[in-house]
Formats: C-alpha cells, sequence, structure tokens
C-alpha cells in the first residue's frame, strides 16, 4: 500500500495521503506550500515525488472511482 497517491488534471497533481505516514507527510507538504491543500505545479512534480522517495515514502497513482461508486456516496451525504 502506497503512503501516498497522486492525481493528475493536467493543470496540477494533487497528493492524498492514505497510511499515517502519508498523512504526516501530507502536513508538511500543505504547510510549505501554504495554501492548505497540496496541488504541485507540473514542473515541480518529479522533484516533489523524488523527495518523497528519498525520504522513504511510497507514492503511487491513485486508481479513479467508478462513477456507481461516486454516486452511491453522494446519496449517503
Amino acid at each position: 500500500m502506497a503512503d501516498l497517491v497522486y492525481i493528475e488534471d493536467g493543470f496540477w497533481t494533487r497528493f492524498a495521503p492514505v497510511t499515517d505516514a502519508g498523512d504526516r507527510a501530507w502536513s508538511a507538504m500543505a504547510a510549505a506550500y501554504g495554501n492548505g491543500c497540496v496541488a504541485v505545479p507540473p514542473h515541480h512534480v518529479q522533484s516533489v515525488m523524488q523527495q518523497l522517495r528519498d525520504a522513504g515514502y511510497t507514492v503511487e497513482k491513485a486508481n479513479p472511482a467508478p462513477l456507481d461508486e461516486i454516486f452511491a456516496e453522494m446519496d449517503t451525504w
């Protein structure tokens, strides 16, 4: 299991924690970016991923959720 997963939308790469260790890394990244979220511009992505891996974290691309799962979750709000 990865510590963090990432999602690319063409403009930004967003990171999300999966494990407790990933949560600590994500919190540090959010504080460093100063925006309360972790959205990395394209020209920084490779550097950020390498720094995470060098620090011992595992990073993987997020699997997209099927639409039926998304709609089912929306029904519970």
